[in-house]
């Protein structure tokens, strides 16, 4: 699976708890290994990428990362991360 890639941000999820979230100012982004996920064989796809309003939203199954102003560095006001809170049987 490829990242995703929105502007200037790349968005790599690693697993459904682990994203790797990258900004290049040049559009060109770093392509080596993150030394946490060194052993992760192949990045998986988000489960759901959707717009709302400025948004993109990206899904994990765990998590759901809210991003905008994508041609800007990221910060309190251009992304939040809200986990997914799964209820006990």
């Amino acid at each position: 699976m490829k990242p995703t890639i929105i502007n200037n941000r790349r968005f790599t999820v690693l697993s459904p708890t682990l994203v790797r979230m990258e900004f290049a100012s040049d559009g060109v982004f770093e392509d080596r290994n993150s030394l946490v996920a060194y052993a992760a064989k192949e990045p998986m796809s988000p489960a759901c990428i959707r717009e709302e309003g400025r948004w993109t939203i990206l899904e994990t199954g765990s998590m759901q990362i809210h991003s905008r102003n994508h041609t800007c560095a990221f910060d309190r006001n251009t992304v939040e991360i809200r986990f997914i809170r799964k209820k006990c049987a």
